[in-house]
C-alpha cells in the first residue's frame, strides 16, 4: 500500500472520529488520535489519556480492510469514549476482579514462605493452588464488567455507521478464534448476534 492510500485511510478514520465527537454529547472532550504501527487490539480507547489508538499493520495498512471497516473500527472505539458508565465500570472491575487475584497472590506467598521456614515441601502445592484460584476468580468475574462495554461499543458503532459495517469488521477480525470468548471480550459470534438483534435507528 502506498503512502497516499494509507493517508487517505487515516483521514477517513480521523473524520469519522471527529464527526462522532461533534454529534454525540459526552462527558469527555473530543479525544486525541494516535496511529500505532502495531497494535494487538486493532483499536483502543485509553481513558486515562482520552486517546484513541488505531493500528496500522493488519488494520489500516491492510488492503482488505475496506472503508466500511475503518469507519466501524473508529466508531467502536468512540463507543468506549461515549460510554457513560465506562469510568464507574472500570473502577468496579478493578476492585472486584483484582481483589481475589491479590488475595490469591498474597496467600500463595505466605504459604510459600511458611513452607520454606518449616521445610514442608507439600505446602508448595497449596501455594500454587491459592495463586491459581485467585487467577480463576479474576477471569470468572471480568466478563460481568468488560463484556457490557464491548456490547455497548458495538451497538454505538452500528448506530453511527451501520450494522452491516460492524458485522463485516467483526467477521474480519480473528476468524480462527471467532467462537472463543475471553475475559475481556465476548466471542465474535456473540457480538455479531447481538448487533443483528439490536433495533438500530439512524434517526
Amino acid at each position: 500500500m502506498d503512502d497516499a492510500e494509507l493517508q487517505r485511510r487515516k483521514d477517513l478514520c480521523t473524520a469519522t472520529i471527529e464527526r462522532i465527537a461533534r454529534d454525540v454529547p459526552a462527558q469527555r472532550p473530543a479525544p486525541s488520535i494516535r496511529y500505532v504501527d502495531k497494535l494487538s487490539a486493532h483499536g483502543r480507547f485509553v481513558a486515562g489519556k482520552n486517546e484513541i489508538q488505531i493500528g496500522i499493520v493488519g488494520d489500516l495498512g491492510d488492503p482488505a480492510f475496506d472503508d466500511g471497516m475503518i469507519e466501524a473500527l473508529a466508531a467502536h472505539e468512540m463507543g468506549h469514549w461515549a460510554d457513560p458508565t465506562l469510568d464507574a465500570t472500570m473502577r468496579r472491575s478493578q476492585i472486584v476482579c483484582n481483589t481475589p487475584f491479590a488475595v490469591g497472590v498474597l496467600a500463595g506467598l505466605a504459604i510459600a514462605v511458611h513452607a520454606a521456614i518449616t521445610a514442608n515441601a507439600d505446602q508448595v502445592y497449596a501455594a500454587v493452588a491459592a495463586l491459581v484460584f485467585g487467577v480463576m476468580l479474576q477471569v470468572m468475574f471480568s466478563p460481568f464488567f468488560d463484556w457490557k462495554g464491548e456490547f455497548f461499543a458495538d451497538r454505538f458503532a452500528a448506530v453511527h455507521t451501520s450494522p452491516d459495517k460492524v458485522v463485516a469488521l467483526l467477521a474480519r477480525f480473528g476468524t480462527r478464534w471467532m467462537w472463543i470468548p475471553t475475559p475481556t471480550h465476548p466471542s465474535r459470534a456473540q457480538r455479531v448476534r447481538a448487533v443483528m438483534r439490536m433495533p438500530v435507528s439512524t434517526d
